[in-house]
Order: C-alpha cells, then sequence, then structure tokens
C-alpha cells in the first residue's frame, strides 16, 4: 500500500469518526437465562396454563353434580276434588281435580349415584393428568432452546472460522498478485488464488446465513417476537459432561420417568374408571328433591262459584308447604346402548395398553441409540483432535515448502483447508455431544444435572 493511499485512509477516518454511532454491546446472556424467557413467554406453555385451570374448573363441575342442588321453582301441581261429580276411577283434570301452584325452592341431593362418583374421580385424574402434560410442554419448550442455543453457537464459532479464512485469503490474493505481477509468481498461482478468495468468500455468507436462521429458530424457540442483539454465553469444550448411568440403568429411569409415559398411566386410570362408569349405569340411583314454598291449592282460571280469578292472588289462598320425595331409578332398556357404551370403553383402555408398550419400546431403542451416539461422538472428538495435530503439522510443512519453492500453492491451500476442516469437525462433535446428551435428557424426563456426574 503507497503512502499516499495510507494518508487518505487515515484523514478519512479522523473525518468520519464524529459521525460514526456506536451501538450499544449486545447483552450477553446464558442458556439458562434463554430457558427462563422460554418459560415465561412462549405461547404453547401460556395455552398449557389454561389448559391446567379448566381442569380444576371441570373437576368442580364434576364435584357440583355430586352435591345439594337448590333452584328457585314455579310448578303447577294437581289434587283430587272431594266433591268430584264424575266416576272416581275416572278423573279429568280441572273438573274432577284442582290445579294449583307452588312456588319455592326445591333441593335436589343424589343419595346414591355411582356414575356421577366415578366421574368426579376422574375428573380428579385428569388435574394430574394435565399438570403433567405441563410439564412435558415445558420440556418440549426447554429442548428446543437448548438445541437451537448449541446450534447457534456452533454456527457462530465455524463463522468466525470462515471469516478468518476469508482475510487469509483475501491478503494472499493480494500478495500473489503482487508477486505475479512482479514476475515471481505464475499465472496458475494468481488464478488459484483468485479461485481459493471467492471460495473463502462463498463459504463465509453460506455460514452467516445458517447462523442467522438457528438464531431465528432461538428466538422462536424462546417465545419472541423482535430479534434482540445478544451474544450467547460460550460452554465447556474440554471437560464435556459424562453420563453417570449404563445404558440399562437410563432404560429403567425412563421407564419412571418419561412424560409420555406417565401420561399414558395417568390415561389408563381415566379409561378404567370410563369404564367402570358405563358399568355403574346398570345400577340404580337414588334421588331425593325436597321443596319448601307457599302453595296455592286451586287456581281459579275463570270466574265460577268458587271464586273468581283475582283470588288466585289474595293471600288467605296461599299456605306454607315443605314436601320431601325420594325417587329411585333402576335401568331397564335402553335399546343394548349400556352393552356399547362397555364394549368402547374397553376397546379405549386396551388401545391405552398398546401405546404403552409402543412407547416403552420407542423408548428403549431411543435411549440406546442415543447412549451409543454419545460414545461414538466421543471418539470422533479424540480422533478429530489428532487430525487437527496433523493437519496442523503438514500444513506448516507445506508452507514452508511452498516458501522455498518446492510445491505450489494448491498444495498449500489443501493442507491449510485440512486444519480449517478438522477445527469445523472438532466444534461439529462438541456441539453434537451436547445436542445428543439434551435429547437423551428429554427421552428421560430428567435434568442433565441429575444424570450426568459431577
Amino acid at each position: 500500500m503507497s503512502k499516499k493511499i495510507h494518508s487518505f485512509i487515515i484523514s478519512a477516518g479522523i473525518i468520519l469518526f464524529p459521525f460514526v454511532v456506536v451501538g450499544a454491546k449486545p447483552r450477553t446472556i446464558t442458556l439458562d437465562e434463554c430457558v427462563n424467557i422460554a418459560l415465561q413467554n412462549n405461547p404453547d406453555i401460556l395455552e398449557i396454563g389454561e389448559i391446567e385451570k379448566k381442569s380444576l374448573a371441570d373437576y368442580q363441575v364434576s364435584r357440583a353434580q355430586r352435591g345439594l342442588r337448590v333452584d328457585g321453582e314455579f310448578k303447577t301441581i294437581e289434587r283430587m276434588r272431594s266433591d268430584s261429580p264424575s266416576d272416581p276411577n275416572v278423573r279429568i283434570p280441572g273438573k274432577d281435580t284442582d290445579l294449583g301452584l307452588f312456588a319455592g325452592l326445591y333441593s335436589y341431593y343424589y343419595l346414591f349415584d355411582t356414575k356421577k362418583k366415578k366421574a368426579e374421580e376422574a375428573s380428579k385424574i385428569n388435574i394430574a393428568l394435565t399438570r403433567i402434560e405441563s410439564e412435558k410442554i415445558k420440556e418440549d419448550v426447554i429442548h428446543e432452546v437448548k438445541k437451537a442455543y448449541y446450534e447457534c453457537l456452533m454456527a457462530k464459532d465455524i463463522l468466525s472460522i470462515r471469516e478468518k479464512l476469508l482475510e487469509n485469503a483475501q491478503e494472499r490474493q493480494k500478495l500473489v498478485k503482487i508477486m505475479h505481477n512482479a514476475g515471481l509468481q505464475p499465472a496458475t498461482d494468481l488464478t488459484q488464488a483468485n479461485v481459493s478468495y471467492s471460495q473463502a468468500m462463498l463459504d463465509f455468507e453460506k455460514s452467516k446465513n445458517i447462523s442467522k436462521t438457528y438464531l431465528t429458530s432461538l428466538y422462536i424457540a424462546m417465545g419472541l417476537r423482535d430479534m434482540p442483539d445478544i451474544a450467547l454465553t460460550d460452554i465447556e469444550k474440554e471437560n464435556l459432561p459424562a453420563i453417570k448411568y449404563s445404558s440399562e440403568e437410563l432404560g429403567k429411569l425412563a421407564l419412571i420417568y418419561n412424560y409420555e409415559l406417565r401420561l399414558i398411566n395417568e390415561k389408563k386410570k381415566i379409561s378404567k374408571l370410563n369404564i367402570q362408569i358405563a358399568q355403574s349405569v346398570r345400577k340404580p340411583s337414588v334421588l331425593i328433591s325436597m321443596g319448601l314454598g307457599m302453595e296455592n291449592k286451586a287456581l281459579y282460571l275463570f270466574n265460577d262459584d268458587r271464586g273468581a280469578f283475582g283470588d288466585n292472588f289474595a293471600t288467605r289462598n296461599w299456605e306454607p308447604v315443605f314436601t320431601a320425595t325420594v325417587t329411585m331409578a333402576v335401568p331397564i332398556y335402553y335399546g343394548g346402548a349400556i352393552i356399547a357404551n362397555i364394549n368402547s370403553a374397553v376397546i379405549d383402555y386396551n388401545r391405552l395398553m398398546y401405546q404403552e408398550r409402543s412407547t416403552q419400546i420407542k423408548i428403549k431403542n431411543n435411549i440406546e441409540r442415543q447412549y451409543e451416539s454419545i460414545d461414538e461422538i466421543k471418539k470422533q472428538i479424540q480422533i478429530t483432535k489428532m487430525i487437527i495435530e496433523n493437519s496442523e503439522r503438514h500444513a506448516l510443512l507445506a508452507r514452508r515448502n511452498y516458501e522455498n519453492g518446492a510445491t505450489s500453492l494448491m498444495d498449500l491451500q489443501i493442507a491449510e483447508a485440512g486444519v480449517i476442516n478438522a477445527r469445523i469437525e472438532y466444534l461439529n462433535c462438541i456441539y453434537q455431544y451436547y445436542i445428543a446428551l439434551a435429547a437423551i435428557s428429554y427421552t428421560l424426563g430428567l435434568s442433565e444435572d441429575s444424570i450426568c456426574l459431577k
């Protein structure tokens, strides 16, 4: 770079510096902070919160069905007239009987009703079911946040490598061009430097786009509409957390803590109660009803010799009354609906049994596969470390040979590309290890701290 150009850049920098707005530094945020933000903002978690409230309300409804119910009622009553002119075996409403009116409170209470009792128990279990669903949704969100967080860090680290590679390619292109113009480098080295610079620029743009995509996924998992300027806290790359259980022990833990199995277990309880509810339809129900109010024993709808219509509102025609009735209902014939309902409930329960068996098999296979994956990634990390060391030695030797004219620029770039690819592969293994660890933790239904050595 000439002195004139160098002086021009310095002068331009001095002139433009006052007009440059220095933005605030991005806020550094940890994985735990990302998780906490997601738990407060993710719409799926907010929705399941409403479902929990609904299950409590449904339980109150089912519980009230078995409790005392009081209604304000107005209803007609019918009483036999002592001076009925007709045949005593034949009663004509209004002629042989008096139509009266009851106005007051009527209370109802089921003294015995197995169906309503079982329905209340099912609603109570449904509360526990929705709580487990809520925990599962939260774990789904946490797992998505962790996966996106690790992918963002991996993309950021790879982007940093690509950026340095682009800077080196640009500097090398300039150097080769100067040396070519001076007759010290062949044309093939210049064209090769141009190709390498273009390829480095393409790889950098690809990495930058991938980084933005992963960051967007993280924002979505956190439930954020806007995209704040944040910087993610780096993770430990040397002392990776190790699982303290064997594959068989993890499988046993999954049978206890896995959210899908816990949900199926609660659904089975409700399904058993549904069978009992369907069977209880055959049993009788006993209802006690009591009324307390005022009663008019005879309404005068028309003016006659007994009274006028206006007498209906006279106080003398109304008197306090208390009534009590016990009603027992016994199912006789339902057209086969009772048996059909029982069979349907039994089928639903059998389906849950098969779902449970299928889920257990799937979880067992997932645990084994994820456990083996973690072991394989550990081996790959050790291998990539060796590759980095060997490729760095090879790149150093190739650089010396190139400087001495013993090798071509293409050979040097191939050697340096080997170092870059080895470092990228190493980073990929590190973050894949964390992603696999988060996946096995999610499958188990336990936190990573509880299954890893401290």
